[in-house]
């Protein structure tokens, strides 16, 4: 009944498609402890058995999406009438949301454009409660470009253009829906910047955050690389990838993706899918696959990583080639993270021989670089399973699930869970959020005689275990004595946790003082991941006499101070500015003349009130008080008012007010 042959996979949270066998469903599984239970079984509202619910599927947090390409109501938009059959092949999709362990139906999607044959479902994305719907035959029913493709007939290019045409039929569409508030709404009609009859667009989405991937397996250019000539059509079901990003809400094309060697599907029984034919993305990173191909030069299945930098430019990474040619590797992706699962459903058989149980590769990448971490060919698979066929991941977890397709009688009804995939990957911060970087630098200046705890944070943003490897101890420090480590992280780190250890700096004489800290670990790209710790004992005389001591100056280095150097001027516009913003002389505090009056007398009792305040910044603009409470503030036998804090504090600016 083709259970396993659409998967999605978000947390602890496993969705399992099967879209034969009658109306079709949709499984829901959860990880609680290392152990799988079923928790779900979702079908249509409107079920029918020709629909092919369940024949794509798609998970984020409590929402899941599920595609049903053959569904024949004429409804158009979100939650229309869902009760006729008058458009065949039409197709619908479906939004689930979970409460608690309880889920429902909340949202029936329909394209915009109805038109039979377009079968809309085919291919499903979601991220956050965004999701993106694709047209066309999908892979379940493909059986290589000798047969009708299918998707919208629609002409227009580009985003919200007119899709009441049928000039270019099975061109291709994917649609976008969002919520707002507690409704979901069509947000935006997608098309190819080129389209053209046959190109398939829309036959793979990927979705995440503000970026969309649309795979067009049939468009025909010979265009390689990133924004070449998309005009012609010489090279047919070559295929290629479309990036779409959202700015303000509104979607536009950013990139037009094709691979570096011109490629067409290969001859096994026509059935190749062309690039495009799967897509994925995470973050910066796009991966495009085509299975079944051959090049100018044999050997044509490859998986395409593409990246984008931070001014938005889309460069190619790397291609991942298979073990065997004509294996069909990059039939299925997932990417999660730095891990990325590729299913090759023919197991390195070229042109149909062998058993065709299938199998899928798993590649990390470390320093941009991707290599194979392992093959795995599930247990007990049967011959003809063509395991592979869909895969899943998130963090060190991936699924893998057998195929039915028109042309593949046969198939397991099962799919395969493994851990281990992945590997850790270690990232320090300081302050905790703010990444520093290994080889990176940390500075901070006291008075001799002071002290300060400066904590670091070590965060494992990998998909395994992080080991902090040194010994004795985790974190390592030579050098100045006037650094020491106090609190020691644990030793080891979970996927997506983190611990911190902290530095504390005494300086005893003034002066620079330098040291280094050491953290090896079994991250394979950054070990030891180190961090050169620079201190200054400061001074509080004025050692340049340029009227500011030194140790005043050392905090002042953001408005341009090098308290190693006279800066005259440089003083004096800091009093002018200082005085404007609140802060006086030390004359004025001395005669209580601060600008307001600080002494009061009760006119009736004739007692005065001395109300004084102190207060804190580091930007001259946003100034917070210090609470004067026992035992810190306190009256001397000489008369003086004592205000002490325990907690140290390295502000630039302190400042007298009234209350």
């Amino acid at each position: 009944d083709a259970y396993g042959s659409a998967l999605a996979l978000s947390g602890d949270t496993l969705v399992v498609g099967k879209f034969g066998g009658g109306a079709g469903a949709a499984y829901v599984y959860v990880r609680s402890g290392g152990t799988w239970t079923q928790q779900a079984v979702l079908t249509a509202s409107n079920a029918d058995p020709n629909d092919r619910f369940g024949e794509s599927v798609a998970i984020s947090g409590d929402l899941i999406i599920v595609g049903a390409p053959r569904e024949a109501s004429s409804a158009k938009g979100v939650n229309g009438n869902q009760a006729d059959n008058s458009l065949g092949f039409w197709g619908a999709a479906y939004i689930f949301k979970r409460s608690g362990t309880t889920w429902t139906q909340v949202a029936y999607l329909k394209a915009s454009n109805s038109r039979a044959n377009a079968t809309f479902g085919c291919s499903v994305a979601i991220s956050g409660t965004t999701v993106v719907v694709g047209t066309g035959i999908g892979k379940s029913a493909w059986q290589g470009p000798a047969y009708a493709v299918l998707g919208d007939d629609s002409s227009a290019t580009g985003v919200d253009g007119d899709d009441s045409n049928a000039d270019a039929p099975d061109s291709g569409a994917a649609y976008v829906y969002s919520l707002h508030g507690i409704q979901w709404r069509f947000d935006a009609y997608l098309k190819a910047s080129n389209t053209d009859a046959g190109d398939s667009f829309g036959y793979a989405v990927a979705i995440d955050g503000d970026l969309i991937v649309v795979g067009a397996q049939g468009e025909a250019s010979a265009a390689t690389g990133v924004n070449g000539n998309q005009t012609d059509n010489s090279l047919p079901v070559a295929g290629a990838a479309y990036v779409f990003a959202r700015t303000n809400g509104v979607w536009s094309q950013q990139a037009y993706l094709k691979c570096s060697a011109p490629q067409i599907p290969g001859p096994y029984d026509e059935w190749g899918i062309g690039f495009g034919g799967a897509v994925a993305v995470q973050g910066n990173t796009v991966a495009i696959g085509i299975s079944g191909a051959v090049e100018q030069h044999p050997g044509g299945d490859r998986v395409w990583i593409f990246t984008r930098s931070p001014a938005g430019v889309w460069t190619q990474q790397q291609a991942l080639a298979p073990l065997v040619p004509g294996s069909y590797l990059g039939y299925s992706l997932a990417l999660s993270g730095e891990t990325l699962v590729v299913g090759q459903c023919f197991e390195g058989v070229l042109n149909g021989g062998g058993s065709r149980k299938g199998e899928a590769h798993v590649f990390t990448r470390n320093a941009g670089v991707w290599t194979r971490q392992a093959v795995v060919v599930p247990s007990n698979v049967g011959t003809s399973s063509y395991a592979g066929f869909a895969v899943a991941a998130e963090g060190g977890t991936f699924v893998v699930g057998c195929g039915r397709n028109s042309i593949f009688s046969s198939g397991d009804n099962r799919v395969w869970i493994y851990t281990g995939a992945g590997v850790p990957n270690i990232t320090l911060e300081q302050p905790a959020g703010t990444a520093l970087a290994s080889g990176g630098s940390r500075t901070m200046g006291l008075l001799p005689g002071s002290s300060t705890d400066v904590v670091f944070t070590v965060r494992n943003t990998g998909t395994q275990p992080l080991a902090l490897t040194g010994t004795p101890n985790p974190v390592a420090l030579s050098g100045s004595s006037d650094f020491s480590i106090t609190a020691q992280p644990p030793g080891t780190v979970s996927p997506g946790g983190s611990t911190t250890f902290t530095a504390h700096f005494a300086p005893i004489t003034a002066g620079l003082k330098t040291a280094t800290l050491t953290i090896p670990s079994d991250d394979p790209d950054t070990s030891p991941y180190i961090i050169n710790l620079s201190g200054r004992g400061l001074s509080t005389s004025d050692t340049d006499g340029d009227g500011l001591s030194d140790a005043a100056e050392y905090n002042l280095a953001a408005f341009g101070f090098d308290w190693q150097v006279s800066q005259p001027a440089q003083v004096g516009t800091y009093f002018t500015n200082a005085n404007s913003a609140g802060l006086y002389t030390t004359s004025q505090v001395h005669a209580f003349n601060l600008g307001t009056q600080l002494l009061t007398r009760d006119a009736a009792t004739g007692q005065f009130t001395l109300e004084l305040g102190l207060e804190k910044s580091n930007n001259l603009q946003t100034f917070t008080p210090f609470p004067f409470l026992a035992p810190q503030t306190s009256v001397q036998p000489n008369g003086k008012l004592r205000f002490q804090f325990t907690t140290p504090d390295n502000a630039a600016f302190f400042r007298l007010k009234t209350q």
